[in-house]
Parts: structure tokens; sequence; C-alpha cells
């Protein structure tokens, strides 16, 4: 199984991708704009994926869907292409800790998807692509995105676990 999910891991990771854009429409509509929820489905799969496969393989992976989200969703080359193998990097370097349970793995996804949203931001201001606001950022993006992931966590993990095979 491990072969064959190799061929079958960047689709749906691309699928996953696309999922995350209409739950992260979804929430917006939701909260008329008052606050940002973005959904990180394609983090918790990484990280789940990341238990399975090479580390060269999964980052390589990571940053052609990176390339893919960004020319799709962004419109700016590198964004996601920098961030997505980033964050595989370093959800290797805590392997070992992440794969205990479920437990540690939702406190993973909580701290890559912090991760996430921080070095995106961090991008946006450095490129002067976006005013980054702290006090906005802490209360109308991260803290509803950080909501939304682990409901969509609850909901996705035992179906996830079991694709990639996750004891």
């Amino acid at each position: 199984m491990k072969n064959t999910l190799k061929y079958f891991a960047p689709p749906l990771f691309l699928i996953l991708a696309l999922i995350d854009a209409h739950i992260t429409m979804i929430a917006a509509n939701i909260f008329s704009g008052a606050l940002r929820a973005i959904s990180t489905l394609i983090i918790l799969a990484l990280m789940l994926a990341c238990m399975k496969f090479s580390k060269r393989y999964l980052i390589i992976t990571s940053l052609v869907i990176g390339l893919v989200l960004d020319s799709y969703f962004i419109g700016i080359i590198g964004i996601n292409g920098l961030i997505l193998p980033v964050l595989v990097y370093f959800m290797y370097q805590f392997k070992e800790v992440l794969n205990a349970n479920i437990f540690t793995e939702l406190f993973g996804l909580i701290i890559f998807v912090t991760a996430d949203a921080v070095l995106l931001a961090a991008l946006q201001a450095i490129f002067q692509l976006a005013n980054v606001d702290p006090i906005w950022f802490v209360a109308s993006l991260l803290g509803p995105s950080l909501l939304l992931n682990i409901l969509i966590f609850f909901i996705v993990i035992v179906p996830l676990r079991k694709l990639f095979q996750v004891k």
C-alpha cells in the first residue's frame, strides 16, 4: 500500500487543498468578513504523510503543491512554495513525538497551523504585500483559524489515519 499511496498522495494533497479553499470560503461567508478562519487540512495530511514517506519525497511534493497553490490562489509564486516545504521539514524533526497518539497529533496540528499563519504573515510583511497588525492577526485570523482546524481535525483524523496507515 505504501508504494501505491506514493502515487496517489500528490493528487490527494491537491484535492485537500481545494477542499481547504472551499471550507475557507464557507467560513468567510459565515463570519461576513469580520473574522478570517483559514482551513489547513493539507497541513494535517502532510503531518500524517510524514509518518509513511521519505523526507525527500514529501519535501519535493510539498514544494510542487505549494507552487500550484501559489499560482492558483495567491498569484505570487513562492509563498506557499516556501512555507509548505519548511513545515514538512519541521514535521520530520518532530516525527517521533507527533506519532505518539491522536492527542499529540492535535497539538502538532496547532503548532503547524500557527507556524503556517505566522510565516504567511511574516512573508507578506517582508515583501510588503500586506500590512499586518499583530492584534488583528491574533484575534481575527489566528484564533478563528485554530478553532476551525481543531474542529476539522476531530472530523477527519480517523479517516486520514486509516488512509495513511498511521497506528
